[in-house]
């Protein structure tokens, strides 16, 4: 069985994902434009998308790029590159984990047919935000038709994906990094009962989805009931979104300042400090105008975190509201505070919390419970990829 996978290459997801996987016997293959590969990334066979070539001389680019043929010798695009991979290996499956939009134009340079199954994963906002703009949502249709089969990380994407034609199979619900190994994650959650915790964290995105500034907003009216807190940004910093840095560390700098609170910056770090960082966590809080459902939010529950989540993601298929989590417009930095002050003065609410979260995460996260069914989802459509051929 030859298995392609469409990815981030440096993505901590796309390696847990497909590790799930690898001891299997298939042939796996992973195609991704990024030059860094992730250590987890093992015993599997990575294909680089070649860079954007420059034409070294001043004249000639233009119209060498209007000639088809010429073009993808000289010019390879990342879609005609996954293209002639395609052809090269002819798997009997491919998965794309995101990249949409490269592999429906892959296909389409294949003549409008590949030689196996595709496979469809949406993370985060890929499915929420986009279906929500109009030429976003022309583009969500085009990819629904085209592809055989869908996994999403939430059941509200799936309804999504029916209402912009989707008449596939939706071969499941599963976390964008599959299974988590719990008892390698609660080594580093700690014996302290979340309502002796100190800590505070949220995440530090600000761009088109991340709401770090209101996220800020709200700490400053609930400082009153943060003062013996320490307060940690994390993701704020050497990520994809940090390009507003600067402006949520002076914002951070000044309510800290105005209201005498601890507020300070984790830099980009490696998955195992970020859980460190939740198990000692009493409140996790991550706000944004589009999510689908956070891994933060997931790691944060094993961890005994008070997860603090907007009603933008999919949250509430994981938190009944008020009881082990709270789900908070992502708009109103009132109702966010509210929801701030209350985590951090309730100790039986977090404490209970706590309790029931961990439960969740054994029935739903853990890798007894999803790597068979990721096993079964595999193998059933290999199996159909090869009765085509």
């Amino acid at each position: 069985m030859r298995l392609l996978f469409v990815a981030i290459l440096h993505s901590p997801h796309t390696a847990r994902w497909i590790s799930q996987v690898v001891d299997l016997g298939w042939d796996i293959h992973v195609f991704g434009r990024d030059e860094e590969v992730h250590p987890m990334l093992k015993n599997v066979t990575v294909h680089r998308a070649q860079p954007k070539k420059r034409w070294p001389f001043k004249r000639g680019e233009y119209r060498l790029r209007r000639i088809p043929y010429i073009r993808d010798i000289l010019f390879p695009s990342i879609s005609s590159q996954l293209a002639a991979l395609v052809r090269q290996l002819r798997p009997d499956c491919i998965h794309s984990l995101m990249f949409a939009s490269e592999m429906l134009e892959a296909k389409r340079l294949l003549g409008g047919k590949l030689p196996g199954k595709w496979i469809y994963s949406s993370w985060g906002s890929d499915v929420f935000f986009e279906h929500q703009l109009p030429k976003k949502r022309e583009f969500l249709k085009k990819v629904f038709a085209s592809i055989d089969y869908y996994i999403s990380d939430c059941q509200r994407d799936v309804e999504i994906a029916r209402s912009c034609g989707f008449k596939g199979e939706v071969l499941g619900v599963f976390p964008v990094t599959g299974a988590y190994r719990l008892s390698e994650m609660l080594q580093y959650r700690s014996t302290a009962q979340p309502s002796q915790r100190k800590v505070i964290t949220f995440k530090g995105y600000q761009n088109y989805s991340g709401r770090a500034l209101t996220t800020l907003e709200a700490i400053r009216l609930a400082a009153d009931s943060l003062k013996p807190y320490q307060i940690i940004v994390h993701s704020a910093i050497g990520t994809w979104a940090s390009k507003r840095f600067k402006e949520v560390k002076a914002q951070a700098d000044k309510v800290a300042q105005a209201e005498g609170l601890d507020i300070s910056f984790m830099p980009y770090s490696p998955i195992e400090a970020m859980w460190e960082l939740f198990g000692r966590s009493r409140i996790s809080i991550g706000i944004s105008a589009s999510d689908g459902t956070p891994n933060t939010m997931l790691e944060s529950m094993v961890m005994g975190a008070f997860p603090i989540q907007s009603d933008t993601s999919a949250a509430s298929e994981w938190i009944d509201n008020g009881v082990n989590g709270a789900i908070v417009p992502h708009d109103d930095p009132v109702a966010i505070a509210q929801a701030i002050r209350r985590a951090a003065t309730d100790d039986a609410l977090v404490d209970r919390a706590a309790e029931i979260n961990l439960r969740i995460a054994q029935e739903r996260l853990d890798e007894s419970v999803i790597v068979p069914q990721v096993h079964a989802m595999y193998n059933r459509v290999l199996a159909e990829a090869r009765k085509g051929k």
